[in-house]
């Protein structure tokens, strides 16, 4: 008795490989395009921790000068990261005794793998130190002022 051998064809259509393929390419791109994204944002990551590092230590400058006149001098510090630093300072009083607002201006030079980079913030600092008396119990009369008069208009009757 002879047996009927049916040898079926079970092999890819060229179509299911072109398809495969297909998928396959977009798939690679897709990753290596997310893989050089996330490579970028770590780099990001570090020049920004390393900026936000000088940055403190500039602001440690700032709020440890013990004159105004030294302030508003500015000052060079060479840095770790970003290169040389050149900083300076305004500061105006407020309408609150003793209170400055001082507008930092920090300016890295940077260096080959970094870009200059300029940086500005406002900070508001309590220096006893820094006021004139006169101006200083004109500010205090102000304010008191102010406070009776708000008391007395929200004074219930």
């Amino acid at each position: 008795m002879k047996a009927n051998i049916h040898l079926g064809k079970s092999a890819f259509t060229l179509l299911e490989v072109l398809l495969a393929l297909a998928l396959f390419s977009i798939s690679v791109v897709v990753l290596s395009a997310s893989f050089v994204n996330v490579l970028t944002s770590i780099e990001a990551v570090k020049v920004d921790q390393t900026l936000e590092q000088e940055m403190a230590f500039v602001r440690s400058m700032v709020l440890t000068a013990p004159d105004l006149d030294i302030l508003e001098e500015g000052g060079e510090v060479s840095t770790g990261g970003l290169g040389f630093a050149r900083w300076e300072a305004i500061a105006e009083p407020t309408e609150v005794a003793d209170l400055f607002k001082v507008e930092v201006k920090v300016t890295f030079e940077g260096h080959d793998e970094v870009p200059e980079r300029v940086v500005e913030q406002s900070l508001l600092l309590l220096r006893p130190a820094w006021s004139d008396p006169l101006e200083r119990e004109e500010l205090r009369a102000i304010t008191k002022e102010r406070l009776v008069e708000d008391h007395l208009r929200n004074r219930p009757l």
